[in-house]
């Protein structure tokens, strides 16, 4: 193929700033092999997700992790080699990192915390992608950790945003840091009438028969207090995964309840009584005006 004038002209055509030469054709370059390196960062990430990582019994975190990593770190070779095309020296990046630290202090501070705080939540994984967490009011999965904020999905269907540096500055509870196993407690009261060994015995047999509660731990009943409206029991035990707390409370309570139903163990109901004594406010207010 034979190059026209306008076009060999148009190949050495260069932008000059103060001492930086800018040719259009490097920087068609540096883009093409900026997008290259990204299209090859989505094929690694892809090929770890679909076909290295399901061969492994690495944590699910730590998958994700190392996905995200190769993400950044393609991107971030093929930022630098597009800027070696360019012609970009150490000391023009030396002045562009200048240039950031004052963008940084003018409003930039939020989005660089939430950044390194993202990278921190990836590095040390105090939450990861699939964790049941609580954080202030909101309470689900986490769904994905980006570079700015983390994902998580409510029971609700809702999904909330959180700030990555929320995550690390405030109070997390995370029901499955280490591992999925959880205790559940449920709370009876009865008749102060009721033998407290049978009902004990009657509580534990609900759990024990269970196939979703654990055997060890095992079981166990509390006698937790005196209540006004009787005695005040706790049946706890523990279950494998704590995504099956719901279901696993509502199966126990009914069989709570047909087993005290079965040994005749009555569940007292608040009674509140009202006693009205004396005359009522408008006869007084009649009886107070004057020539009655």
């Amino acid at each position: 193929m034979t190059l026209t004038p306008e076009m060999k002209e148009w190949l050495h055509y260069s932008i000059t700033i103060g001492s930086f030469k800018i040719q259009p054709v490097d920087v068609v370059i540096a883009l093409i092999t900026f997008i290259a390196f990204r299209v090859f960062a989505r094929l690694c990430q892809s090929l770890l997700h679909t076909k290295i990582f399901p061969r492994t019994h690495l944590d699910s975190g730590l998958k994700d992790s190392i996905i995200t990593f190769t993400g950044y770190i393609s991107t971030l070779l093929g930022l630098l080699i597009a800027m070696s095309i360019l012609g970009i020296n150490l000391s023009s990046i030396a002045l562009i990192a200048g240039a950031l630290s004052v963008g940084i202090g003018f409003g930039l501070q939020n989005i660089v915390n939430n950044f390194v705080s993202g990278i921190i939540l990836l590095i040390e994984r105090p939450v990861k992608v699939g964790d049941w967490v609580v954080v202030g009011l909101n309470e689900g999965i986490i769904t994905s950790i980006r570079v700015r904020s983390t994902e998580i999905e409510t029971f609700h269907r809702a999904t909330v945003i959180i700030p990555n540096s929320d995550l690390l500055q405030n109070a997390v509870k995370n029901w499955s840091h280490h591992d999925r196993m959880a205790r559940i407690d449920i709370p009876v009261t009865v008749d102060y009438t009721s033998n407290i060994e049978q009902l004990e015995e009657a509580l534990l047999a609900c759990a024990k028969d269970y196939p979703g509660a654990l055997k060890n731990p095992a079981p166990s009943v509390n006698f937790r207090d005196f209540s006004p409206t009787g005695l005040l029991v706790e049946l706890r035990f523990f279950i494998e995964d704590v995504s099956n707390t719901v279901k696993y409370s509502s199966d126990i309570r009914k069989r709570v309840l047909h087993a005290l139903t079965a040994a005749n163990i009555r569940i007292p109901f608040s009674n509140v009584e009202m006693k009205l004594t004396g005359e009522s406010p408008d006869r007084k207010l009649q009886a107070a005006k004057p020539g009655k």
